[in-house]
């Protein structure tokens, strides 16, 4: 399935994935796609809004409010 493309445009700064499980961060250049303390999906972009996650510590999406960690588990929310 192709990656889902944010409709808030990028403002350059560096964007990440979290696990919504463990709340491990990645940048959003990185490769990996499962954390690997747990194997849950990362979330990013946002699953609401599709906006960029701008903070390694994000536990909401700063623009639409989504709780990150109702996702955890494959194929969505929980």
């Amino acid at each position: 399935m192709p990656e889902r493309r944010s409709r808030v445009p990028s403002t350059g700064k560096a964007s990440y994935r979290i696990c919504p499980r463990c709340w491990r961060a990645v940048p959003a250049t990185s490769t990996e796609r499962y954390c690997p303390n747990d194997g849950t999906p990362l979330v990013g972009p946002c699953p609401r809004c599709h906006a960029e996650i701008h903070s390694p510590y994000a536990r909401f999406c700063s623009i639409c409010g989504e709780a990150f960690e109702h996702y955890t588990e494959k194929g969505g929310m929980t």
